[in-house]
């Protein structure tokens, strides 16, 4: 027995050290290698950040290595796969891109990873200026500003080529290809064979409308002119924000000549203190309107007719023969303000921190204006000056935790430091939960957003 259990054992033994493997196509596939990072939230975790002169380079390791194939995709710009293999080597073009890794064995059983690369442009990259040169007509012929667009020969809006008119340094024109409506990326390819994203670009059978300029009325409604000074009055408080130089438009229609006492038409544009001196009281004089057509009148808003307004507290419209209808003007809107306040900075994360929420609805190549002042030295315990723009997770890694690695504020005079809000800016903060501003002998007082 003693001899037998031996003998069991030393087999036993032989059995275990021989080689084996358990990997088979009904395994489920499984990546080893690299660990890609998870992601929250439904985000697509960053895992690389390039420029257009550099390859995404990634070389994975899977299981069951002799039963999988391996494919690449980039959802965000095509549903076919980039790449085969184990190993992607190739450049991206400028923009966010979400690769997902494909892995699937002969038993069709897969497993998939996807992670974000942001991919920022060169200075010598050819790039479309935000705005009406991204908003495409179909059918119509383009011309879109910009930079760096000499020397283009081929455009595609998407997927689908368009045709090419010309290109020069600041300018690219192109018909517009009749196509679904939606968003896309405006492709265009040099003289040199490379390819570049040089815009996200909207096709839409819609006018242009610029979104930083909005109409405000000062009022509506349908009124006859009749003499009376409070027939239609704007008070002074409603113009309080409209700049000098605006043109107020007033929309009228004459009445018919069956419809007056007296028949002529007219219109003065006064002040509740108004009477014989047009000089003095009115924004326009009185003004014949019978050999005027058309039903529009515009007036500009100067120094002056700001000051009289301000004086005398409202604008007012009175006249003879004429329906007003609508007063109103065409202004700028406000830059949206991210944060407003007076803090000086000094090195806490929490120092001034906008949360992601905030830019929701920031679109991807707006500017971030950050406006400050530069403190006296004699407030400084240690005399320098420096902005660090990060996220709530930073410490000595600028490359990764940095959106504006340390900047030395020493020589820089003014008091405005501009970012572009970038597919890797957008994606740290959305990941890290908000942007900080830290440094030293600066005072913020507001940051705001040029869209």
């Amino acid at each position: 027995m003693t001899v037998a259990l031996a003998a069991l054992v030393i087999t036993g033994c032989a059995k275990i050290q021989e080689p084996y493997s358990t990997a088979s196509a009904d395994d489920v596939p499984r990546v080893l290698q690299p660990d890609f990072p998870q992601g929250t939230g439904g985000e697509a975790p960053n895992y690389k950040t390039l420029k257009t002169d550099e390859n995404l380079n990634i070389t994975v390791i899977v299981t069951p290595a002799d039963y999988c194939t391996v494919e690449w995709y980039d959802y965000l710009w095509t549903s076919e796969p980039i790449a085969t293999g184990l190993t992607i080597d190739m450049p991206l073009m400028a923009g966010r891109h979400e690769i997902t890794l494909k892995v699937t064995t002969t038993a069709g059983k897969s497993t998939t990873r996807t992670f974000g690369v942001n991919v920022g442009a060169l200075a010598t990259d050819p790039v479309v200026d935000k705005g009406i040169s991204r908003w495409l007509n179909p059918g119509t012929t383009m011309v879109s500003t910009g930079k760096n667009l000499d020397g283009i020969v081929k455009v595609w809006v998407g997927s689908v080529e368009a045709t090419l008119v010309g290109s020069s340094e600041d300018a690219l024109s192109f018909v517009v290809p009749t196509m679904a409506l939606g968003d896309y990326k405006l492709i265009v390819e040099k003289t040199d064979g490379k390819r570049y994203c040089c815009a996200d670009v909207t096709v839409s059978d819609q006018k242009w409308v610029d979104p930083a300029v909005t109409e405000l009325i000062l009022w509506e409604g349908e009124a006859a002119l009749n003499w009376d000074a409070n027939n239609i009055k704007v008070e002074a408080g409603q113009l309080a924000d409209v700049p000098v130089g605006t043109e107020i438009t007033i929309e009228y229609t004459k009445m018919d000549a069956s419809e007056l006492t007296e028949v002529y038409w007219a219109l003065r544009i006064t002040t509740p203190i108004w009477g014989d001196d047009p000089e003095k009281d009115d924004i326009l004089p009185q003004t014949d309107f019978g050999p005027i057509t058309g039903n529009i009148y515009t007036i500009v808003y100067d120094d002056r007719v700001k000051a009289l307004i301000a004086e005398r507290g409202a604008m007012c419209l009175v006249g003879n023969g004429l329906r007003v209808y609508k007063i109103s003007c065409i202004v700028q809107a406000a830059d949206p303000v991210l944060w407003e306040g007076d803090a000086t900075l000094n090195w806490d994360a929490n120092n001034i921190k906008v949360e992601a929420g905030k830019f929701t609805d920031v679109s991807v190549g707006s500017e971030i204006v950050i406006e400050y002042t530069k403190m006296d030295a004699s407030e400084l315990t240690e005399v320098y000056w420096a902005l660090r723009i990060t996220t709530p997770i930073w410490g000595d890694d600028p490359e990764k935790d940095d959106i504006l690695a340390q900047t030395d504020f020493g020589p820089i005079t003014g008091n405005t430091y501009t970012i572009v809000y970038d597919d890797r800016v957008k994606a740290l903060i959305a990941e890290r939960g908000a942007m900080c501003l830290v440094g030293n002998g600066l005072r913020i007082t507001s940051i705001t957003l040029k869209q």
